[in-house]
């Protein structure tokens, strides 16, 4: 998925936030707890994208979210729910007000963004 998105991304320069999160469960070595876990998975998201795909370091960052920011609905303990909560969030950051940043779903899904993507 990383080598989809990230040639996609990188020549057109967006600033990017890496978000690394983690499950309710405490982790195993070399992690002590899910603040570190969630920032591996951060940080290697991070690292493809700037050494595979060519990201400029200057406009990316890797956040850790730990357990803290479970997925809506997810908070349980069930196989299906703990995995929904393991995950890397790679977020577009915009400037552009509300009105326009509607749009993007919109935009993205139009052949000639397809086409251009």
């Amino acid at each position: 998925m990383l080598n989809d998105i990230g040639p996609q991304l990188a020549p057109a320069s967006y600033d990017v936030s890496v978000e690394g999160h983690a499950d309710l469960r405490q982790p195993g070595a070399p992690y002590p707890t899910n603040w570190e876990l969630s920032a591996g998975r951060a940080t290697s998201v991070l690292r493809h994208l700037v050494e595979v795909n060519g990201f400029p370091q200057g406009h990316i960052a890797a956040i850790s979210f730990g357990s803290a920011r479970p997925v809506a609905g997810f908070t349980g303990t069930t196989d299906n729910d703990l995995a929904q909560n393991r995950r890397v969030d790679v977020v577009v950051l915009s400037a552009q007000a509300e009105d326009i940043r509607k749009l993007i779903p919109q935009a993205a899904a139009t052949p000639a963004a397809v086409a251009a993507g």
